[in-house]
């Protein structure tokens, strides 16, 4: 039988980099949850951070920053969604995709919660990584940024025992945001734009 990791082998840079990308459907089928939905709809759906976004994740002083999508409902739901793979002290974490609830701070501000599950790529369990953040959307709607010094993200262990938290973060490596809209995936202006082709692509 082997022996459970600690999860400690997801590094600072790891955890801030983003939130794993997956598949993720929410079942939200019970009663219970329908009704929360239609109780906080009325409020929070005209909340600027409804929307799909490309959020731009600050990772090692000279590495690229990381693309996420993060999908906020008016019901305050939110789906997270970036690299599953990623490269630590003690190697390859696999992340999950991440889900949980937004709730509105302000007129243009909010704070979210969002749990993702960690494994080995084995398929050994090594725990959860929870991230709060606090993203205000700029005046014309159109994109965000999170440099709040309350913004952490929350390591546990399989038992659910916090290993770590990372706090503060967000002040020096601000996380930025576009929405995206129908033709414009949220990329900034100076990618550069790629010939189209009519080349299909192969599948993997």
């Amino acid at each position: 039988m082997c022996a459970q990791q600690h999860p400690e082998m997801v590094s600072r840079r790891a955890a801030l980099a983003g939130i794993g990308v997956g598949g993720l459907g929410l079942a939200l089928s019970t009663h219970g949850i329908r009704a929360i939905a239609q109780e906080t709809s009325g409020t929070l759906a005209g909340h600027p951070i409804v929307g799909v976004w490309l959020a731009l994740v600050p990772g090692a002083p000279d590495a690229p920053a990381v693309a996420n999508v993060s999908i906020n409902t008016g019901d305050g739901f939110v789906v997270n969604m970036a690299p599953v793979a990623r490269s630590g002290p003690q190697g390859i974490t696999i992340a999950s995709g991440a889900a949980g609830v937004w709730e509105s701070t302000g007129e243009r501000s909010s704070h979210f919660t969002v749990v993702q599950t960690l494994s080995n790529p084995d398929g050994l369990y090594l725990g959860t990584l929870t991230i709060d953040g606090f993203p205000t959307v700029s005046e014309d709607g159109m994109t965000f940024i999170d440099d709040s010094p309350e913004s952490y993200v929350t390591i546990r262990d399989p038992a659910g025992n916090v290993v770590s938290v990372i706090e503060g973060a967000r002040v020096a490596q601000p996380v930025t945001g576009t929405r995206i809209v129908t033709g414009s995936p949220g990329f900034p202006e100076s990618t550069p734009v790629a010939v189209r082709t009519t080349k299909a692509w192969p599948l993997p």
